[in-house]
C-alpha cells in the first residue's frame, strides 16, 4: 500500500491524519466501484432495507412521542393537576374503585374481568344525590354491587370553591372494572 511522502514541514499529526484521510477515500472509492458492481435486485434490495429501517427509526419516534404527550397517561397526569373538574372526578373514581376492590374480594361476586360505567351525581357537599348505571357489565348482580359500593362509598369530600361557584351538584361518568 503505498503512502504518501513526508514533506519536511509536515508534523507527525497532520501525516497521520494525511494517511486516515487517504484510507478513508480509497475506501469510498471502493464502495462506489461496488455499488456499480451490484445488480439491480440487489441495488433495489438495498434501498428497500434502508426505507424499511427510517419507516422503523420514525415509527419508534412517533411512539415515543405519543407515549410522553398523547397516551391517556399523559394527558391523566397533565390534566388532574390543572383541571378542578378532572381531579374532583377522578379522586372520587378511586376511591369507589378502592372500596370495590376490598368488598369484592370479600363477597365473591360473580364477574371477574367485568366492566361497566355508572353515572354519579353529587351534591356541593359530597353527598350522594342518585347513582345509576350507564353501560351495563351484562351481569345483574355486578350492576348492583358496584351501585351498592358507591352508595357506600358516599359521602365524598366537597367540591372544590372553584366548582362550588359553577354548580350545586355534579354528574360523573366513569367506568369501573372488577379486579
Amino acid at each position: 500500500m503505498p503512502t504518501e511522502p513526508i514533506t519536511p514541514g509536515d508534523q507527525p499529526e497532520a501525516h497521520a491524519q494525511k494517511l486516515v484521510s487517504s484510507a478513508i477515500l480509497r475506501r469510498l472509492g471502493r464502495l462506489v466501484e461496488d455499488s456499480n458492481r451490484q445488480t439491480r435486485l440487489e441495488r433495489v434490495a438495498t434501498r428497500l432495507l434502508i426505507v424499511f429501517l427510517a419507516i422503523v427509526a420514525v415509527a419508534g419516534f412517533g411512539t415515543a412521542i405519543w407515549n410522553s404527550y398523547y397516551s391517556p397517561a399523559a394527558l391523566s397526569r397533565r390534566s388532574v393537576g390543572a383541571n378542578p373538574w378532572i381531579a374532583y372526578g377522578d379522586s372520587v373514581r378511586q376511591k369507589v374503585q378502592q372500596r370495590m376492590d376490598a368488598e369484592y374480594a370479600k363477597d365473591h361476586v360473580p364477574g371477574q374481568g367485568k366492566s361497566l360505567k355508572l353515572r354519579i351525581r353529587l351534591k356541593a357537599d359530597g353527598d350522594l344525590d342518585s347513582v345509576e348505571v350507564e353501560r351495563t357489565s351484562d351481569s345483574i348482580a355486578v350492576d348492583e354491587f358496584a351501585m351498592r359500593t358507591v352508595r357506600e362509598s358516599a359521602p365524598f369530600g366537597p367540591l372544590p370553591i372553584q366548582l362550588q361557584k359553577a354548580t350545586d351538584v355534579v354528574t360523573i361518568s366513569t367506568t369501573f372494572a372488577l379486579h
